[in-house]
C-alpha cells in the first residue's frame, strides 16, 4: 500500500509541477512590486517632503517672515497652516502636535480665508482688504500672546529662546479654489499641511455634522447647505441628489483645469464635493510643491511617525520626551 502510494505521487508530481512555478512566480511578482508600489497618498507625501528639502528657504529651520504692511511692525506672519480636510483628522493631529513646547496648545481655528459653510456662502477670501487682513494676522499671534517673543525679519525660532511658531488651524481652506493662490501670494514661505481621511467616511461625517450634531443618521431631514437646502432628505436623498448635481456639472467641465472644476463644481458642496480630493490637491501642491500630506489613519495607528515627519517639515527640533498617546 505504502509502495502503491510513493508510485501515486510520483506520477502526479510532473503535473503539479507547473503549478507550483507559477505561484513562485507569483510571489515573486508581488514581492518586487511592493518595494515600488505605495499608499497613494503617502505618494503625494513623500513627493512634498522631497520638494521641501529642494526648496530652499521654505524648508530647514523656521524664521519668522514679516511683512508690515499686513501684519504691523514686530508680528510674524503664520508659519504654518493646517488646511483640512475638513472632519478629516485635524483635531487628532492637533492633539498630537500640541505636545511640542514649540508649537503650543492654545492656538485655535480661524477659519478667514474660507469659513465652514464655503462658497455657498459667498464668503471666500480671495482678495481681502488690508483691514482684515492685519487684523486677521493679529489674531493668529494673539493665540499664543503670552508665548510670543520679539522677532526680527529673517530670525530664526529657537527652543533656547522660548520661541512658539504661530500657524493656522482652519481645516476649511483645503476646499477652496482660490485659498491656494491667496495664501501663497500673501505668505509665500507659508508651510501648508492637510490630512486626508477615508472620502466616503469623511462625507458621512460632513452630513452628521451638518444635520445630527449629537449622533449619528439613520432616516432624519437635511436642515442645511449640506443637504441642499431642503427638507425631508435623508441621507440617501442628500447622497443620490448631490452625486446627480455634482455629475452633471463635472460633465459640463469636463477638460477644464483643477480651479474650475472646483470654484464651479466642488465648493458648493461640503458633503460629496469636498470629499473629491485630487482637484484639491492639484491646486495646492500646484502653488506650495513642498506641502505636507497626512493620512488619519496613519495619525491613529502610527503617531511617533507622524509626530516626526511634522517636525521635520517644520524644521522644529524633535519633542523633548515621547508623544502621549491614547490606545
Amino acid at each position: 500500500w505504502v509502495t502503491s502510494r510513493a508510485r501515486i505521487a510520483r506520477a502526479n508530481f510532473p503535473h503539479l509541477l507547473p503549478g507550483a512555478l507559477a505561484l513562485c512566480a507569483c510571489a515573486l511578482v508581488l514581492f518586487i512590486g511592493s518595494t515600488f508600489v505605495e499608499h497613494p497618498i503617502w505618494v503625494f507625501e513623500h513627493r512634498s517632503r522631497s520638494a521641501a528639502m529642494r526648496g530652499g528657504d521654505s524648508s530647514g529651520v523656521m524664521k519668522c517672515h514679516m511683512n508690515s504692511e499686513v501684519t504691523g511692525n514686530g508680528v510674524c506672519m503664520p508659519s504654518y497652516a493646517v488646511i483640512g480636510s475638513h472632519v478629516g483628522g485635524v483635531n487628532s493631529l492637533k492633539t498630537l502636535m500640541s505636545q511640542h513646547d514649540m508649537i503650543g496648545s492654545t492656538q485655535k481655528t480661524l477659519h478667514f480665508f474660507n469659513p465652514v459653510y464655503g462658497a455657498a456662502q459667498g464668503v471666500q477670501m480671495c482678495d481681502p482688504p488690508k483691514p482684515l487682513l492685519k487684523a486677521y494676522f493679529s489674531a493668529v499671534v494673539a493665540n499664543e500672546a503670552d508665548n510670543y517673543t520679539f522677532k526680527r525679519d529673517g530670525d530664526p525660532f529657537e527652543r533656547e529662546e522660548g520661541d512658539v511658531v504661530t500657524g493656522d488651524w482652519s481645516d476649511t481652506y483645503f476646499n477652496c479654489a482660490c485659498c491656494a493662490s491667496t495664501m501663497k501670494s500673501l505668505m509665500p514661505n507659508l508651510r501648508p499641511i492637510v490630512v486626508l481621511r477615508d472620502p466616503v467616511g469623511r462625507a458621512m461625517a460632513r452630513y452628521v455634522e451638518e444635520n445630527h450634531p449629537h449622533g449619528t443618521p439613520m432616516e432624519a431631514g437635511g436642515l442645511s447647505a449640506c443637504a441642499l437646502k431642503d427638507n425631508d432628505y435623508s441621507w440617501a436623498d442628500t447622497a443620490s441628489k448631490t452625486k446627480t448635481f455634482l455629475e452633471e456639472c463635472l460633465s459640463e467641465a469636463d477638460g477644464s483645469d483643477a480651479n474650475t472644476i472646483a470654484r464651479e463644481c466642488l465648493d458648493f458642496h461640503s458633503f460629496l464635493g469636498w470629499s473629491m480630493y485630487a482637484e484639491y490637491l492639484d491646486i495646492w501642491l500646484k502653488e506650495f510643491p513642498d506641502m505636507l500630506v497626512l493620512y488619519a489613519d496613519d495619525i491613529e495607528e502610527n503617531p511617533a511617525e507622524v509626530a516626526a515627519a511634522v517636525e521635520e517639515y517644520l524644521g522644529l527640533p524633535p519633542k523633548d520626551g515621547e508623544y502621549i498617546t491614547t490606545a
